[in-house]
């Protein structure tokens, strides 16, 4: 990191000892400004790289087993950036991280290893091409829609414009069959959730409809169809153990 009020410049390499990263071992190539000619002030600032693979260990870890040394350190500014990319060299593609290598750098030296707005207007026009567009028409009011297509199998199960469509859509579907619902709640004493299952729906859904309907809502020691055989196989099978 460069600063025009600094009088002084250093190249220092961050190593990380700890056994519990997966960055054990590896190390970091950058360059600071300073005012201290010192090296060991410069060594006990705490400053151990802005990169994107130290700033991941940072959030984690802190500062636990990171050490720095110091490679090179002059008064001439200017000559810094030149100094770091010849200290990198070809590290970071012969020994990166990425390919199983110990160097934590992403770029020859001197950019702070951040893209520039061209490279990042290249990835993005890139993954554009990637994401196929879809029209297609709503089940419930047939209105025309795009959907996106990102994945490999290039599935899209989206079937509504929006949330409302599939709500209404919903209710439309229930509503048919009220009369069923309310006859399996109370004649046939299935719960709630039984009946939920039976359609394919939650069960507050459910209970909405008994409660604009105006039935009644069965007690806490309510028992099901379902749950009345499965108690009768267990007091049967309890009768044959006993025997």
């Amino acid at each position: 990191m460069i600063s025009e009020n600094n009088s002084y410049g250093y190249v220092y390499k961050t190593i990380i000892n700890n056994f519990k990263s997966k960055f054990h071992e590896c190390y970091y190539l950058g360059l600071r400004t300073t005012n201290t000619f010192n090296i060991n002030e410069i060594l006990n600032d705490n400053y151990y790289g802005s990169g994107r693979y130290i700033k991941i260990y940072k959030k984690k870890y802190d500062n636990l087993g990171l050490s720095k040394e110091v490679l090179f350190i002059t008064d001439e500014i200017d000559k810094l950036k030149l100094k770091e990319k010849e200290v990198i060299g070809d590290l970071f593609i012969t020994d990166a991280f990425s390919n199983n290598g110990k160097c934590l750098n992403l770029k020859a030296g001197g950019e702070n290893g951040l893209l520039s707005e061209e490279t990042k207007s290249k990835i993005s026009e890139t993954n554009k091409k990637k994401i196929n567009y879809v029209e297609r028409s709503c089940i419930f009011c047939n209105r025309s829609f795009i959907v996106s297509i990102k994945n490999k199998e290039n599935k899209n199960h989206k079937k509504y414009c929006s949330k409302n469509c599939s709500k209404y859509q919903r209710d439309l579907y229930i509503k048919q069959y009220t009369n069923e619902i309310i006859n399996l709640y109370n004649i046939d004493n299935l719960s709630q959730r039984e009946i939920a299952k039976k359609f394919k729906v939650s069960q507050p859904t459910i209970r909405s409809i008994l409660i604009n309907n105006n039935i009644p809502m069965k007690s806490k020691g309510f028992v099901s169809k379902t749950q009345k055989k499965g108690v009768d196989k267990f007091r049967k099978s309890k009768m044959i153990k006993n025997v």
